[in-house]
């Protein structure tokens, strides 16, 4: 446990002034009186409380008159029990689970000045790090004239307790050296040891290994960690007579499988486990494993796999039943609100967003039929899902056209056609010619594949042999993917910007005001419906659409009347949730015929994310027509 306490105000000051002699290797009087705006007699009294609470840290304090005032000792040891008194050399991570802990043993409330003081951050830092801790975790705070506290109930702080562990341990295997069988191990950072016992960790590992063994369990992490977690915050907080309100919980049935794990603890940890904590253990085995489902009213998975044909798309067997197996249990989780892990969503999310996109959509369906809302790190799995189904079934892509200019006569220019045909996709040949057929009249192609050397400006040529070897089509492929990047994509960006859709330079700050500006502005010109603003902000609650400086919301295809970029630059910046502000938006309203370049779109998306030069050059253009100028003579690598 920290020492700190900020139940009043002197306990707050003495911290302030330690945290303060921490930060420098030498003050004086002056400095702190500076600092406090207290008097020197008053600052002499509070330099006493100070050496005596970090006497115990094998910390001194030294009061050298005409040298200064310093600490010496355990320095670093003093330190880690002063969360925030770093706050240089701390990341936003870190405070914030710092702060989290900090409200979780909270005793009463603290005012927001005294929380930012202790912290080492402005109170607007501290105000964003508190938005942060109820969007991630579900905190709730009671505001009062005494200061702030956690207004969380028992349940909801082993909720937050539990999300909170499963994102910060480590897990590894261990192979173990008398069975030759693999162990989970987990390893807990020291500020969770308050709060999950790693003793009883273990324990539970073991009771849930003979109970996965009798029940013939294969659970996979993302349904076995949330269960040993739950149960091991549950041993230590119902050791300590902390339960669970029978109000919080559903009206279940104990079943045989949750009953022989009951006995299992009750014989490891000796007390009995109340009726309130066994109900919701049973939650907990309902999802750890599907055959213990008391709370059946979802839809089985035969049952499942048919909603989804009726809500997808495009789908073949394979995705139906990886979606079904995988929703079955998500579905439980949503319906109970248990949180699930999974650390590579935001990559997920970056590197197919076509996929995440799709699943999105899914997931409002879902949310509509079922009455369950899904997080984030849920949507980015069935994203994979999805992905993988798109990588089986491609969409066609855009052609590349090519003429061929030969000086060996026909059967050989044939023969170089036919080699092309067999040996590249998606390139339209639009003819065969000689020399002197080319030198009179060259037509507009994306590529010139000749035999001969030649020379153009703005055609991309290449000279090959008759025989098209491997080589020189490894190269063709490269040339005409690159062409279709740079030319189809940029023509098929273009094609969708209006000046009229465009926004530049807005005052706006606000995430929600932005999107409904644009929205209307859409809606003014026809392109979309007037519930197109309700559907983007409904998205925004499931995952957030920032991409670095750049944001990309949008809102389902059913309120798309014509397809269309609106676009807003704000040189101010605009909030975008919790995770920092953005300077360019643009809402895509896209509709089903423009499915098949939606890949190529986020393309061109992602790349323009890497060129800070010309995001500041669009945030900076001062009207719609610069704006379509500058994204008409942008050259990007995508």
């Amino acid at each position: 446990m920290s020492i700190l306490n900020t139940d009043n105000s002197s306990t707050n000051l003495t911290i302030k002034i330690t945290k303060y002699l921490l930060s420098k290797s030498l003050v004086h009087y002056v400095d702190l009186m500076e600092y406090t705006n207290l008097s020197r007699k008053t600052i002499s009294k509070y330099l006493d409380r100070v050496e005596k609470m970090i006497a115990e840290y094998d910390v001194t304090l030294v009061r050298k008159r005409g040298a200064g005032i310093y600490l010496t000792g355990s320095l670093d040891r003093l330190r880690s029990s002063l969360p925030g008194c770093a706050a240089a050399e701390q990341s936003d991570d870190s405070r914030r689970l710092d702060l989290l802990s900090f409200l979780l043993e909270l005793k009463r409330p603290s005012l927001l000045d005294d929380l930012a003081q202790y912290f080492f951050v402005s109170r607007s830092t501290l105000e964003r790090d508190l938005n942060y801790l109820k969007e991630h975790f579900g905190v709730q705070l009671k505001k009062t004239q005494q200061g702030i506290s956690l207004n969380n109930d028992e349940l909801e702080v082993r909720q937050i307790l539990s999300k909170l562990t499963q994102e910060n341990w480590n897990q590894s295997l261990t192979e173990n050296k008398k069975t030759g069988h693999l162990v989970q191990d987990f390893q807990l950072p020291d500020f969770l040891r308050e709060y999950v016992d790693p003793q009883i960790l273990s324990v539970v590992q073991n009771v849930l290994a003979e109970f996965s063994q009798k029940y013939n369990i294969r659970a996979n992490e993302y349904q076995y960690e949330p269960l040993l977690v739950h149960i091991a915050i549950s041993m230590k907080r119902i050791s300590e007579k902390k339960y669970i309100d029978q109000k919080e919980i559903f009206d279940l049935t104990i079943s045989p499988a949750t009953q022989y794990l009951i006995t299992l603890l009750e014989q490891k940890f000796k007390f009995t486990i109340p009726a309130t904590e066994a109900k919701y253990l049973e939650l907990y085995v309902a999802v750890f494993n599907d055959n213990f489902d008391s709370f059946s009213n979802l839809q089985v998975v035969g049952e499942l796999t048919l909603w989804l044909k009726q809500n997808l798309s495009a789908y073949d067997d394979e995705l139906l039943r990886n979606l079904a197996t995988h929703l079955v249990p998500a579905l439980k989780r949503g319906k109970m609100g248990f949180a699930v892990k999974n650390p590579y969503a935001s990559e997920i999310k970056e590197k197919f967003p076509t996929a995440f996109d799709q699943a999105l959509d899914l997931t409002l369906a879902i949310q509509q039929h079922f009455k369950v809302v899904l997080p984030e790190n849920e949507i980015a799995y069935m994203a994979l899902h999805l992905e993988l189904f798109n990588k089986r079934h491609p969409h066609q892509a855009n052609e590349v056209t090519l003429v061929i200019v030969c000086s060996s006569g026909y059967g050989t220019a044939q023969l170089l056609r036919q080699r092309v045909i067999e040996s590249v996709k998606d390139v339209t040949i639009v003819g065969t010619m000689s020399v002197s057929d080319f030198m009179e009249k060259a037509p507009v192609t994306d590529i010139v594949l000749s035999t001969v050397p030649l020379k153009m400006a703005k055609t991309r040529v290449l000279q090959v042999s008759p025989f098209l070897n491997e080589t020189e089509v490894e190269l063709l492929k490269k040339v005409c993917d690159e062409v279709r990047k740079r030319e189809y994509i940029h023509a098929e960006f273009m094609e969708l910007l209006r000046p009229e859709c465009i926004i530049a330079d807005s005052e706006l700050t606000d995430k929600n005001a932005v999107i409904q500006k644009l929205t209307k502005r859409l809606y003014q010109h026809g392109y979309v419906d007037q519930k197109m603003a309700d559907s983007a902000l409904e998205r925004e609650k499931l995952a957030t659409t920032k991409l670095g400086k750049i944001a990309i919301p949008h809102g389902g295809i059913e309120h798309v009347l014509k397809p269309t970029l609106g676009i807003l630059t704000s040189q101010v910046g605009v909030k975008w949730n919790h995770d920092g502000q953005v300077n360019l938006v643009f809402f895509i309203a896209f509709d089903q015929q423009l499915e098949s370049q939606m890949d190529d779109i986020y393309a061109y998306f992602y790349s323009l994310i890497k060129n800070q030069e010309i995001i500041d050059r669009l945030v900076h253009a001062s009207s719609s027509e610069a704006i379509i100028t500058l994204l008409e003579n942008s050259e990007l690598d995508v």
